[in-house]
């Protein structure tokens, strides 16, 4: 199972049809994996701030699996990828429907939908209509923190760091860090932007290295 990916934007696809990135890793290997539209123009928002196209990219992937295909569909952070697969656990709701969900409105705004049963709300999302509105709602509701759905922090510099924690993880990864010592760095490396927000990349993997945000 493929639960996350780093490497080097190949191509973007932005079509009707097809909103997706091409990734590859350090080992040559492409993955295209299909993404929200609003996440497509975060990551080019990243890229022209970083003024290199080179940029490495983490993405959070829920990789399925059918009898004729594999696909991978990806987001920035691990909740929108969590909030995605309890998604896909509702009778009706396929991965076009979910990925149009998370394109359409942020994990906060869909969590205080559902736990007020605005149906009106969800509705707005294009393919889901009435019926599958309340299908989420009456499957969903009240059992949102019991599946592990937290809330996300959207504003500007939460944006930039969910970023630069994706950068860390995947260099920590690199440099073969897995699992809980892997948490409990990323933990520290969370604890150090706070003291310190304009931290780069490569300072904030050093700082965690030596133990700071402990």
């Amino acid at each position: 199972m493929i639960t996350a990916i780093t490497g080097q934007r190949e191509r973007i696809n932005k079509t009707e049809k097809d909103t997706s990135i091409e990734l590859t890793t350090s080992a040559g290997i492409t993955y295209r994996i299909y993404i929200p539209i609003r996440i497509i123009h975060q990551i080019e928002t990243e890229i022209r701030k970083a003024e290199n196209t080179d940029k490495t990219i983490t993405i959070y992937t829920s990789h399925r699996v059918r009898e004729d295909s594999q696909t991978l569909y990806g987001f920035l952070n691990r909740e929108e990828r969590d909030f995605f697969e309890v998604l896909l656990g509702v009778s009706g709701v396929g991965p076009k429907i979910a990925l149009a969900i998370l394109d359409t409105y942020i994990l906060n705004e869909l969590k205080e939908f559902i736990e007020t049963a605005d149906i009106a709300a969800l509705q707005k999302v294009s393919g889901l209509g009435k019926k599958g509105s309340q299908k989420i709602i009456v499957d969903l509701e009240g059992k949102l923190a019991d599946l592990g759905v937290g809330d996300l922090d959207f504003s500007d510099d939460a944006v930039a760091n969910s970023g630069i924690l994706a950068q860390v993880e995947g260099a920590l990864e690199g440099l073969g860090f897995h699992g809980k010592e892997l948490e409990g760095m990323l933990e520290r490396a969370k604890v150090v932007l706070k003291g310190d927000s304009e931290v780069g990349v490569e300072g904030l993997i050093e700082g965690v290295l030596r133990g700071d945000g402990g």
